[in-house]
């Protein structure tokens, strides 16, 4: 098959693996007329803004491969993406990261304000642990609290702040927490839920972590931060390359035919736009 057609059946797959997202979204959000309307009208804003669910869609991806069924995996990925937009609603705020815009539009909180988009993220969350298989609700816990996502933006404040000193070790810290192990644990999901065994498993975790730290480099330079500001361009392309190189020799333990999307999808990470 020559380049150009995988190309467009691999984003044929995104689009239709995003609608498969969006319907179970979709099921299992509050309507924005549930009372009270003011939140459940703000959890929907940013979650059905333009996201890509690239989370969930490594969820499903992993399932796939695995040869599980996707449908016990469907609701757990969905709340992923809720756990995903919580913590993009909370990184906005003027005490966080203070950006006004998220996805094409007003963040939350400017649209919303403070307290509205606090509490529509803590909301986010609290749907998410309902609607997840409770199998799994230690394992996303453990990889967004203190020793995951929030542990890594709380020292991704404080560098901000100038509390701290910026670092290759440091900066490493932050990736490894605040974006990677989000990305490891989704593709995990659709591991344990498919009954992998304890090698596959091993692998897929190898596999997350590598695609979730080389997301967050291409991240940096996107928006000239963080590890742009020790390396040039040419060498995060090339250290973001190195990861997705490793990510892609711990899926040797699938036969080819059932590790394509999940090597194009670790593709994806570097030929992303944004």
């Amino acid at each position: 098959m020559k380049n150009t057609d995988k190309q467009k059946d691999f984003k044929n797959y995104l689009s239709l693996q995003k609608k498969i997202v969006d319907e179970s979204l979709e099921k299992l959000m509050p309507s924005s007329e549930t009372y009270p309307s003011i939140l459940h009208e703000s959890m929907r804003y940013i979650i059905f803004a333009d996201g890509k669910r690239f989370r969930p869609i490594l969820s499903l991806a992993v399932c796939e491969a695995c040869g599980g069924d996707t449908e016990a995996v469907i609701k757990t990925a969905a709340a992923l993406e809720m756990i995903h937009t919580y913590s993009l609603i909370h990184d906005d705020l003027p005490s966080m990261d203070n950006d006004d815009y998220r996805r094409g539009q007003l963040s939350n909180h400017k649209k919303y304000g403070e307290d509205i988009a606090i509490l529509s993220g803590d909301a986010l969350l609290s749907l998410a642990f309902e609607v997840m298989d409770p199998r799994m609700a230690p394992l996303i816990a453990k990889a967004i609290g203190s020793q995951g996502v929030v542990g890594g933006q709380v020292v991704d404040i404080q560098l901000a702040k100038g509390k701290l000193d910026l670092s290759e070790s440091l900066l490493t810290y932050i990736h490894n927490n605040k974006t990677a192990k989000l990305i490891q644990i989704s593709c995990l999901v659709g591991a344990y839920l498919s009954d992998a065994p304890q090698n596959i498993i091993d692998n897929i975790s190898s596999y997350g972590h590598s695609i979730g730290f080389a997301f967050q480099v291409i991240d940096d330079c996107f928006d000239q931060d963080n590890y742009a500001k020790i390396f040039d361009k040419e060498t995060l392309i090339k250290l973001a390359n190195n990861h997705v190189s490793k990510a892609k020799e711990a899926l040797n333990v699938f036969e080819k035919g059932k590790r394509d999307t999940l090597d194009s999808l670790a593709d994806f990470v570097i030929s992303r736009t944004k």
